[in-house]
């Protein structure tokens, strides 16, 4: 009787850790800020992609729909061009910011004094 209860908790362990392993790997990885940008502009470029076809059609049926639409293809180009910079721009700004705090922290641990006060920094 104790050799079949030792037998179930050892398999009911076997099986509970084989079911977080499992659980665990197929948990999707987390989405990297270059994943998210490159994301954004295949989805970006399907649109446009769409505009470009309406303009080429456009273009057959008259010269003022054509326009209209060339102009919709450019605006939705600057605004692809304005998110990605925009994006990028933030992505520098945060590593640039990490970088300082972490420049700062070393050189007061090598003056001795330990980590700054984030309060008495400049704006």
């Amino acid at each position: 009787m104790q050799q079949d209860m030792r037998e179930f908790v050892t398999a009911l362990a076997v099986g509970a850790a084989l079911g977080a392993a499992v659980a665990l790997s197929l948990r999707p990885a987390p989405i990297s800020p270059k994943e998210r940008v490159l994301r954004e502009v295949r989805r970006r470029r399907r649109r446009i992609q769409g505009d470009l076809l309406r303009a080429k059609r456009g273009l057959s049926e008259s010269a003022a729909g054509s326009a209209d639409i060339g102009r919709a293809v450019g605006e939705a180009g600057r605004d692809l061009v304005d998110e990605v910079r925009s994006e990028v721009l933030g992505m520098v700004a945060g590593a640039w910011e990490r970088f300082a705090l972490s420049l700062a922290n070393q050189l007061h641990d090598a003056a001795g004094r330990g980590a700054p006060d984030r309060s008495s920094r400049r704006a």
